[in-house]
């Protein structure tokens, strides 16, 4: 009979390999809903139809929304703050293509009124 043994550093190169990928895995699983309207922002983010976790925040806080190049390809933030709790942001959108996100920020800005 045959003992395995790892050491702690091959246990924990096992443990943030897998995490890495259940990460990825669930990037591609998760629905983003975001909902504007004159008060507030609310996003949900929900996978398989469950709702698990949900950001609300003061439409009036909203500084800008902003594009981000992340290698992989472009994320949408919305930088949002007050003056108590310092600078916010929601991640609205990853691994969008950069006409996409310049789009889509463009069309957020503009229904925010944000020039």
């Amino acid at each position: 009979m045959t003992i395995i043994t790892f050491s702690v550093t091959e246990i924990f190169g096992i443990l943030v390999i897998s995490a890495m990928i259940i990460c990825l895995l669930l990037s591609y699983l998760v629905v983003t809903y975001i909902k504007f309207n004159q008060d507030e922002l609310e996003i949900k983010y929900h996978i398989f139809g469950w709702n698990f976790w949900r950001i609300t925040g003061e439409r009036s806080h909203i500084f800008g929304v902003f594009l981000y190049d992340n290698s992989v390809g472009y994320q949408i933030k919305i930088r949002s703050g007050y003056h108590h709790t310092g600078t916010y942001y929601y991640v609205l959108a990853n691994y969008l293509k950069e006409i996409e996100a310049a789009w889509l920020a463009q069309e957020i800005q503009d229904w925010l009124n944000l020039r």
